[in-house]
């Protein structure tokens, strides 16, 4: 105990999600001490599906957890952005991808993956811990918990997401609206409308429906639509059948096929521009340092390689500020970079005019095709070229 009556820590991660479940799997591997502290009672299955790219399988794979993931999972094969009609404007392969960078892509219920980084991590969770305060002083970090609770550590990393309290202490942004909504659901559903290995987008009016098989019974479907923030939708299958139900197969069976209290609905909202990533002996990662639009199906990914690049800069220079500094140095620019290009695609995937409509629908066609198969793998290379980018 410390003459404050504190605990001393040498790392704390304020956050169980991806981002702070990765971390602290991967600097236990190093031998260091950590704790997580997670505002939640209880860590719930939520959420809908959630793609695990090359690039996140590297990271997955060093952390002992990728290969049961894949076992779990339909590795995807081919990738089709549509028409309303069904007529396929672009695709690419995904084939390529895993044997140009050793790991397949797949997609995974936000559960599973949560369950093997649970079972993986050995580092002890304390739930319930509703973080108040953070404060640097003299050699540590000084955290205060709701009923005056007070711990002190090393380093602290804060992944406790979006609405990040250790963000909102050291003084960042909030996040803002990105103009459209999510709906997202998960259901079971027939191979033969939603083939192993497929996963399609198809572009609209201000609109996209998507979706791809999870594994051998369920199908992860997914829609952005234009729409005012925090609008209550209590008729979810209604709206979408109003907006998407014309459009081509399977995608009214998917929506009737789906219970409306499976639906789930939510503002896209993402940071203007990523948070300060490092500041003294606090990090951040993950959503919490980066939130973006899911339009690249990256944050997560990116969130992973954030764990892993953080563990690998205190395994090289110990728990020190210096550390953290080193981390955001190598990350800063990752970041940005997909951040802006993820923000890029939504503003494309929802253009409402018609003529610019169709000029974007002429490109992808065209010209498009093979820069869209680049800029996929630029994405994937310089993620996994990332994890070793530590000055």
């Amino acid at each position: 105990m410390s003459e404050r009556g504190t605990i001393a820590i040498p790392i704390a991660i304020i956050g169980a999600g991806s981002t702070g479940l990765a971390a602290a799997i991967a600097l236990a591997k190093r031998g260091f001490d950590v704790r997580v502290f997670e505002r939640a009672e209880r860590l719930d299955a939520l959420g809908a599906g959630i793609t695990l790219w090359s690039n996140a399988l590297c990271v997955l794979r060093e952390l002992g957890v990728a290969e049961r993931l894949i076992a779990r999972a339909d590795p995807l094969v081919r990738g089709e952005t549509r028409r309303v009609d069904g007529s396929v404007l672009a695709a690419f392969e995904f084939v390529g991808l895993a044997r140009e960078f050793g790991a397949p892509c797949i997609a995974v219920h936000r559960g599973v993956l949560q369950e093997e980084l649970l079972r993986a991590c050995s580092a002890p969770i304390e739930f319930g811990a509703e973080l108040v305060n953070v404060r640097e002083g003299s050699g540590g970090v000084e955290l205060e918990f709701g009923g005056g609770r007070r711990e002190r550590a090393a380093l602290v990393i804060g992944a406790d997401g979006v609405r990040s309290r250790v963000r909102a202490v050291l003084g960042g942004e909030e996040p803002v609206y990105s103009g459209y909504v999510a709906y997202r659901a998960v259901q079971a559903f027939s191979r033969e409308l939603v083939p192993s290995g497929l996963a399609f987008e198809t572009w609209g009016a201000a609109k996209r429906f998507g979706a791809l098989r999870l594994d051998a019974e369920n199908v992860y479907w997914f829609a952005a639509l234009d729409a005012p923030r925090d609008s209550s939708d209590t008729r979810r299958r209604e709206t979408l059948l109003a907006h998407f139900g014309g459009w081509h197969a399977p995608i009214r069976e998917l929506i009737e096929s789906t219970p409306e209290q499976n639906v789930l609905r939510h503002d896209v909202i993402e940071l203007a521009r990523p948070a300060e990533l490092a500041r003294g002996r606090v990090a951040l990662a993950g959503d919490a340092a980066h939130a973006m639009t899911p339009n690249l199906g990256q944050g997560a990914c990116v969130g992973l390689e954030d764990a892993l690049v953080v563990a690998r800069a205190i395994e090289r220079r110990g728990a020190t500020a210096e550390a953290l500094a080193s981390y955001a140095r190598a990350r800063r620019a990752r970041v940005e970079r997909v951040a802006r290009d993820s923000r890029r695609a939504g503003r494309w995937g929802q253009i409402e005019n018609p003529a610019l409509r169709w000029m974007r629908d002429a490109a992808l066609a065209s010209v498009a095709r093979p820069l869209l198969a680049r800029m996929v793998r630029k994405t994937l290379a310089d993620g996994i070229a990332s994890l070793t980018a530590l000055d």
